[in-house]
């Protein structure tokens, strides 16, 4: 809806810029100048179609009677501007009295017309339109292009971002979202922190045998020194 709300809209504005600037075209320099470029470069003569010209006083500068034929809608002449002469006829333009027929140049305006007979709105909108495709199919283009950057980027982060970690041992494995080596990774982390765990508990227990040890030896000292003083008894006697 907005899309189709956007170009009627745009068909509107072209419509009354060209409009606009067909009857001020003899008395404003810049209308002038802008709708014969238009219809020379377009090839196209009025907005809709040539005969437009006929009910604008475009060759006049009296005001009181453009504005009388204006509002009025009356025809004025068979006339159209020089611009509007088409340049794939061999014929000598005939731009002033195009629908009477002439004999100094057997020219007759049913058979041939010397001047463009297409519209300027439609080619002026059909244009902007193949302007408007080109510039998505660029922007598209470009899109994608980024999008293919960014997951090759992606990839060898990811690849490098592994061989840290592993410590360059084995083949890293690259990914987009996510990775079997970063699933591995965390296990071993926690065999590292229960390993560093358990480090006391293995001191307590090497206490605990050497101290076990230290005892019994103490003990099986003083039996041997017990059992040499009874032995040395008889003797003395």
């Amino acid at each position: 809806m907005r899309q189709l709300h956007r170009s009627t809209r745009g068909r509107a504005k072209i419509k009354g810029g060209i409009t606009k600037a067909m009857f001020r075209y003899s008395s404003h320099l810049p209308s002038k100048v802008a709708i014969d470029r238009l219809q020379t470069r377009f090839h196209c003569c009025g907005r809709v179609n040539y005969q437009e010209w006929f009910y604008i006083p475009w060759f006049m500068n009296e005001e009181n009677t453009e504005r009388n034929k204006i509002i009025n809608h009356k025809f004025i002449a068979d006339n159209v501007p020089y611009s509007c002469c088409s340049t794939d006829e061999l014929y000598p333009c005939i731009h002033h009295g195009v629908m009477q027929e002439g004999t100094i140049y057997k020219y007759n305006p049913k058979k041939q017309l010397t001047i463009w007979q297409a519209g300027c709105e439609e080619k002026l909108i059909s244009e902007m339109m193949s302007v408007s495709w080109r510039f998505n199919a660029v922007m598209s283009l470009i899109i994608m292009a980024m999008i293919l950057q960014v997951i090759a980027v992606r990839y060898l982060h990811t690849a490098y971002r592994n061989g840290l970690h592993v410590g360059n041992k084995i083949t890293c494995q690259a990914y987009l979202l996510r990775s079997t080596t970063d699933t591995k990774l965390p296990k071993l982390s926690v065999k590292r922190k229960l390993f560093r765990k358990r480090k006391p508990r293995q001191a307590r227990t090497l206490q605990w045998i050497t101290s076990y040890s230290t005892t019994r030896k103490l003990i099986q000292s003083s039996k041997s020194e017990n059992s040499s003083d009874e032995m040395l008894k008889p003797i003395c006697e």
